[in-house]
């Protein structure tokens, strides 16, 4: 058994130094580099939300934090590690990620992480779309997700009434719906949105 464990780590560190298989640093600093991205492009305070006059603007500040924060994170971080290391299973990685938060995490919702996980399918079918390209410099990766927050392609927390997340476009649809008197249901805020 020691003879196994001491290949396996000599395997590992091969592999590590080869860059076939990143090291967690590697990882976590794609991920947290999409993650201060996503709070410089899309985070407000809840304080200056509720200072907001004009119902329109505030709608859009609570789902610029809410939304597009979270959707741009995740679509972002997985696009860039499963591009840069195709081989990885980017899936797992975010379902483990999920696992820790839950552990510790207070307000943990299923929602957020169905749509997380909904997220990182994203960019990893972006990644795999830009599989053959070069991409050296990480704008690109911005440019692209920032396309994708753009298009309103992304998933939100909020649900239909068979209980599946609706895309940031079938939400605003959704919200027409209701502004028109047409459904009686009541539209729910993001996650964490100020009253």
């Amino acid at each position: 058994m020691k003879f196994i464990m001491e290949n396996w780590k000599l395997h590992t560190e091969s592999l590590i130094a080869t860059r076939v298989i990143p090291s967690a640093v590697e990882i976590a600093s794609i991920y947290f580099k999409a993650k201060d991205l996503a709070n410089k492009k899309y985070f407000i305070l809840d304080s200056e939300i509720n200072k907001i006059k004009d119902p329109e603007k505030k709608r859009e500040a609570q789902d610029n934090k809410g939304y597009k924060l979270e959707a741009f994170q995740h679509i972002l971080a997985s696009f860039a590690i499963k591009h840069k290391y195709p081989n990885l299973p980017v899936e797992k990685l975010g379902q483990i990620l999920e696992i820790i938060q839950k552990k510790l995490k207070d307000d943990y919702d299923e929602d957020d992480k169905a749509r997380d996980l909904k997220n990182n399918d994203i960019g990893i079918k972006l990644a795999n779309k830009y599989k053959d390209r070069k991409i050296k410099n990480f704008e690109d990766f911005i440019n692209t997700t920032d396309g994708v927050i753009k298009d309103g392609k992304f998933y939100t927390t909020s649900t239909t009434s068979d209980g599946e997340l609706r895309t940031y476009n079938s939400l605003l649809s959704y919200r027409d719906t209701i502004k028109k008197g047409k459904d009686k249901e009541k539209e729910t805020l993001p996650a964490g949105a100020p009253l």
